[in-house]
């Protein structure tokens, strides 16, 4: 998998506490990146994907591969919580929110997604920086390629020293 071009971010907020990721996401055959830098109005389908990060894999549905014209690329094995099922398999491009575009994506074809298209799984999420907030709404936002580490516990601590160290602790951080 190829994320194309430089890092991008985009930011989902929900009314309200949600317990599903649910975004906008455009999906095509899978291309040599060379492709998008000649082809600036390309007409892609624009699909509702759920984000789980308990899925390993990216999953489409048949209606995504009918409107995208998917060719299959072979078939392989893909565990659910129902069991391992025989799944066909496509090679996709994924265009995120943002107009990001991850390629060679091997998306496993199943037969529904809880309301949604597409799944996007670990092997998109994996590249990236993932955070979910919640403060009477839920905020979800992503950020590919991964740029830094996100660590609770560090910030956490440092809002626990009195405040002349906060601030060294601080400046240090951003070094």
């Amino acid at each position: 998998m190829i994320p194309i071009g430089d890092a991008r971010a985009f930011k989902f907020e929900y009314k309200g506490i949600t317990n599903v990721l649910r975004t906008p996401v455009q999906i095509i055959e899978a291309n040599d990146p060379a492709f998008y830098e000649t082809n600036n109005s390309i007409d892609l389908a624009q699909f509702i994907a759920i984000w789980d990060t308990g899925a390993t894999h990216t999953c489409i549905t048949e209606e995504v591969v009918k409107k995208c014209k998917l060719h299959s690329t072979g078939i392989g094995k893909a565990s659910t919580p129902k069991g391992d099922m025989i799944v066909k398999k496509h090679l996709i491009d994924v265009v995120l929110p943002d107009n990001f575009i991850v390629g060679g994506v091997v998306a496993n074809l199943v037969k529904e997604i809880n309301g949604a298209q597409v799944l996007i799984g670990m092997d998109v999420i994996g590249h990236g920086d993932f955070a979910v907030t919640n403060q009477g709404h839920t905020t979800f936002t992503f950020r590919i390629p991964s740029r830094t580490t996100i660590d609770f516990v560090e910030e956490t601590q440092i809002g626990r020293l009195p405040r002349a160290l906060r601030r060294q602790a601080i400046r240090n951080r951003k070094k």
